[in-house]
């Protein structure tokens, strides 16, 4: 069984369908299973249809940057506690063992760049 791909075409297909629509009706081109009327009204649904997932696309990254904020002030939050009971109780290991399993997993920071004071010969 072959699988079927969808074909997802440039984000100007919405300007092209609407000019080759209008196109089409002011040549007053007529070809057999085209219709003129469905070319517009596709190029009408496209718009609309893009402009609503335009809308949803932009409030979910917005929600996604309130959500990555707010997780990393409470990730703050909950290490410097984490650090706090473990300095409270560093002498105490069942304290210490119960708290082994409150990781913190350091994040990964970029390599380093080389500088752009490259000594050239002169």
């Amino acid at each position: 069984m072959s699988k079927k791909y969808l074909y997802f075409p440039t984000r100007i297909f919405d300007d092209m369908l609407l000019a080759f629509a209008q196109l089409y009706v002011s040549k007053n081109w007529s070809f057999t299973g085209v219709d003129p009327a469905q070319l517009e009204a596709d190029a009408i649904a496209q718009r609309q249809q893009r402009a609503e997932l335009d809308a949803i696309t932009l409030a979910y990254i917005q929600k996604k940057a309130d959500f990555d904020q707010k997780q990393f002030e409470r990730y703050k939050r909950f290490a410097q506690a984490l650090n706090a009971a473990r300095g409270a109780f560093r002498h105490d290991r069942v304290t210490i063992a119960e708290l082994a399993k409150f990781k913190l997993k350091p994040t990964k920071r970029p390599t380093s760049v080389p500088s752009d004071s490259v000594a050239t010969s002169a």
